[in-house]
């Protein structure tokens, strides 16, 4: 289990050397806290959310459906439950008859040269990529409705007491402390004491490079690219 909004409180406090709240309340430390905590999940992939679309038993989505080639994340036919938090996607797969089909990944400008050509083709995807900030393409274009299974990375929602459970896995937990304070050097325009904050930050998120999760290549791209 990871910190607690309180145990993250205290130790911000700690960097500011404000242990008798002088200068910055609780609630104002919360905010900070949970600012950091989104950056520090954007910035290293670290939460991951498993979601589905067109499961009938598990969920009301209707997964990737016929002529559809692009999707926002919050598209309302994928019914993604968490699908306003996420900041990427790491994999799809969609299921065909008792199988399932993990798609590879291309970045746009491939991903539309090698499979965008013929247009109205359809046939079963081999491909996806993720476009802007809020949407991923899909190809081919599906050519019958495909249940589909997300890893997605998210951003955690806001820690608003004790109970709410942190889902910043270990060591990833180390890092928003440091953001944190810096966001509070900063309302009292402390710009030095703000910047080696912001360092400590980066060093701490450098030393969790290797760890974030990564698209796995397509080992048949091959045979389907």
């Amino acid at each position: 289990m990871g910190y607690t909004l309180s145990q993250y409180i205290v130790q911000v406090r700690r960097l500011l050397n404000d242990s008798q709240k002088n200068y910055w309340p609780d609630a104002e430390l919360a905010d900070y806290v949970n600012e950091a905590r989104q950056k520090t999940a954007v910035d290293t992939i670290c939460v991951r959310e498993f979601q589905t679309s067109g499961f009938p038993a598990t969920d009301s989505g209707t997964g990737l459906v016929p002529g559809q080639e692009r999707y926002l994340y919050t598209d309302p036919g994928l019914a993604l439950p968490k699908g306003n938090q996420i900041v990427d996607i790491i994999n799809v797969t969609i299921i065909w008859g008792s199988s399932r089909i993990q798609l590879g990944y291309a970045p746009f400008t491939k991903f539309s040269a090698y499979f965008r050509p013929w247009v109205n083709y359809r046939r079963t995807p081999a491909c996806f990529t993720v476009y802007n900030a809020n949407s991923f393409w899909i190809a081919y274009t599906p050519d019958i409705v495909y249940p589909t299974e997300f890893d997605t990375a998210i951003v955690p929602l806001p820690l608003t007491s004790d109970n709410d459970t942190d889902p910043l896995p270990r060591m990833y937990d180390q890092a928003p402390k440091y953001w944190a304070a810096r966001l509070a050097r900063l309302k009292l325009q402390q710009y030095v004491e703000a910047d080696k904050q912001e360092g400590y930050y980066m060093k701490e998120i450098a030393r969790l490079g290797a760890m974030p999760p990564r698209r796995i290549p397509y080992v048949f791209e091959n045979e389907l690219f």
